[in-house]
């Protein structure tokens, strides 16, 4: 896919270098380029054939002024074309890492790339601001006022704007490996699901995989705030099988991207702060030695204030969360679950004077008593009544907003630490002070912001858990995992009718081994199972657990894959393997799972976009080259998948991605490469 989109703009980067060519040549002041010759060139050669004559010294030291001029023109037009050139291929490259980036990234992470490249044209503002003052002469009239020297502020300015895109540096380098953790963080949330669904037996040795389905148990029950703190009524729950992994996950993207667009407000905050930090080094008459101990002072201040933010949240989540589970994930231990003594987690709900398994812990808390401990900010701010659960966060209901400002300044702290660290300080006290001094200084400075940094995976990844659940939890989001889950299960659907069409069609020229497709079967999670009964269940119209010969062909013929009555019995036969005459939802599992082992020969390893096209011309009834919208529509109706108006609307927009209202082979692969992987 990134070899089409570099092909697809390749022509707009042959015009750029031309037209780059071009502003050279008007640059350069003679609309020239430094390999055609002169018109000075041309007249003397010119008259060196008609004339014949010698030239007197006079016109030889004209015509050697002429030639000096005219070399430093060619070597203008040299210089100002390869600068031309030079940086229309940096622009060529950070489109291509943009890009590899964004096709690298999951497709949930991919609004952070384009949000965190949006945040990069404040350099290019402030590059073109400096520009301009600079060629008005702001700078040095400004300079010859204030320190009697005209260069002395453009270089204080050239500092202060190299030290801000030092932060900004900064800035990106920790968004992108957030997005690298936030990437672990979803793999990580994917097999505790997949784990647990398995019941597998060290699913529950891990403190983060049990507080997950803890918080996934929750999630699904969705529970009324109000006492008696019912869950909702099953018709309106989420089934079991959602995908709460692919939920946080989409919360976490959004999250970033919120943070990673830096707002008005932060930037405020830092002004005021330099401010104060101005005022200080006044105080202390601009001593760099005190300045550097106390910049690593405020180091440690916000990575202490950053722990402590952490447990919080820690605390937060356990909210959610059942004493049960508390009591498991940590270790399972006999010791009571016991809140804090300042936390409103300690109110009983029954007369026993306890908490109740089976309720998570912000069902405990006392609303009257709460209400009276609110804070005035909040009160003020935040104005609304809260319920049980706002009252889990700082500042109530708008918790969540405010944990996502404190993550911001929290990224954005660390590159201003990191820079005014490295171009001031470091250099400063590794000049001005002996070795022991300098390596404990080192040590000082750099050690909080390596404990930030390491732990800012469980910072992000408590912190979209906390905001995704109970009262915050986002019915977008939700629309979009179902959506994202319909149309992987359309994929695995076309995996199975591909794979269906193939054994048919070679159904005497191999077998099939039952036995190994029931061992292999173990290998499987359950939601790749669940899709596959899904696939099976549009073959079994009738419903009675079965698929018959006039079934399968009914369906395959519906699709496009016109199959003989000869090849269908074939197949049949080879997976019936009970001799009853129908095939049975176990042995068509049992068939799925041996050939998806890649036990089957050459077939387990075509690839995806092989299937792609087997399948397009299958859809492509009239070899027209594209799929009509009706056309995809009557095989997902054929396939017994269910789809809202919304959701059919939204796989159309990400499949018809030229709007022509036909869907092309390349569309239609890079869907099921998409959605495949």
């Amino acid at each position: 896919m990134l070899r089409n989109r570099v092909l697809s703009r390749l022509p707009e980067w042959i015009a750029a270098a031309v037209i780059g060519a071009l502003v050279s040549m008007l640059v350069s002041g003679n609309g020239q380029l430094f390999l055609v010759p002169s018109h000075r060139v041309v007249r003397r050669l010119l008259r060196s054939l008609t004339e014949g004559e010698e030239q007197t010294e006079e016109e030889e030291g004209e015509e050697g002024e002429e030639e000096e001029e005219e070399e430093s023109e060619e070597v203008d037009a040299t210089v100002v074309t390869c600068i031309v050139l030079l940086l229309i291929l940096l622009t060529i490259a950070f489109e291509l890492f943009k890009e590899t980036l964004e096709e690298k990234a999951p497709r949930s992470m991919r609004v952070i790339i384009e949000k965190l490249f949006g945040e990069l044209t404040v350099l290019g503002f402030l590059s073109m601001f400096t520009f301009i003052m600079t060629q008005a002469g702001f700078f040095s009239a400004l300079s010859v006022a204030v320190f009697g020297d005209d260069l002395e502020m453009l270089e204080v300015f050239e500092f202060v704007h190299f030290t801000i895109f030092f932060v900004m540096v900064a800035f990106v380098i920790q968004v992108l490996v957030l997005v690298t953790e936030a990437t672990r963080i979803q793999k990580e949330w994917e097999s505790y699901e997949r784990e647990v669904a398995q019941e597998q037996g060290n699913s529950w040795k891990k403190t983060e995989k049990i507080i997950f389905c803890g918080l996934k148990e929750e999630f699904l029950l969705n529970r009324s705030v109000e006492y008696p703190f019912k869950p909702a009524n099953e018709s309106a729950r989420l089934p079991s099988e959602f995908s709460f992994s692919l939920y946080l996950a989409f919360a976490m993207a959004s999250m970033l991207a919120h943070t990673v667009e830096v707002h008005v407000s932060t930037w405020t905050l830092f002004a005021i702060l330099t401010v104060v930090y101005y005022a200080f080094c006044l105080a202390v008459r601009e001593d760099l030695t005190i300045l550097s101990w106390t910049w690593a002072a405020i180091g440690w201040i916000v990575c202490l204030s950053n722990l402590i933010f952490e447990r919080h949240l820690s605390k937060v989540r356990e909210g959610f969360i059942t004493p049960a589970v508390i009591k498991a994930a940590r270790g399972g231990t006999q010791a009571q679950v016991q809140a804090d003594e300042t936390s409103p987690l300690n109110e009983p709900l029954d007369g026993n004077g306890t908490h109740p398994s089976d309720l998570p812990l912000w069902c405990a808390i006392d609303l009257d008593e709460s209400m009276a401990n609110r804070s005035w900010i909040a009160r003020t701010f935040v104005g609304r009544k809260p319920n049980r659960q706002d009252f889990l966060f700082w500042m109530d209901r708008e918790g969540p907003h405010v944990y996502m400002s404190i993550l911001q300044v929290n990224i954005l702290f660390v590159g201003i630490y990191s820079a005014l660290l490295i171009l001031q300080y470091i250099e400063y006290m590794y000049s001005e002070s002996s070795v022991g001094v300098f390596v404990t200084f080192l040590f000082a400075s750099l050690a909080p912001v390596a404990i930030i940094i390491l732990h800012k995976k469980k910072l992000v990844s408590i912190l979209t858990q906390v905001s995704s659940v109970g009262v915050h939890r986002s019915p977008k989001f939700i629309a979009d995992v179902t959506r994202e889950e319909k149309t992987r299960q359309i994929i695995r659907s076309f995996e199975v009718i591909y794979k269906l069409g193939r054994f048919a069609s070679e159904a005497g020229s191999r077998e099939h081994v039952a036995s190994t497709g029931h061992r292999l079967l173990e290998n499987l999670d359950l939601t790749e199972i669940h899709e596959v009964q899904q696939t099976f269940n549009a073959f079994d119209t009738t419903g009675d657990g079965s698929i018959s010969h006039e079934e399968f062909k009914s369906l395959m013929n519906t699709l496009g894959a016109n199959v003989s009555d000869e090849n269908v019995t074939k197949m049949l036969n080879a997976l019936d393997t009970d001799g009853s005459g129908e095939v049975s939802r176990e042995e068509f599992l049992a068939w799925y799972a041996h050939h998806c082992a890649g036990e089957d020969g050459e077939e387990a390893h075509v690839s995806l976009h092989d299937q792609a096209k087997f399948l397009f011309g299958l859809f492509d009834s009239n070899n027209g080259g594209s799929i009509t919208i009706g056309e995809l529509m009557d095989k997902l109706e054929a396939l017994n998948i269910s789809f809202t108006i919304d959701e059919l609307g939204a796989i159309v927009n990400e499949l018809d991605e030229d709007n022509s209202g036909n869907i092309s082979l390349h569309e239609f692969t890079e869907m099921f490469e998409r959605y495949g992987e």
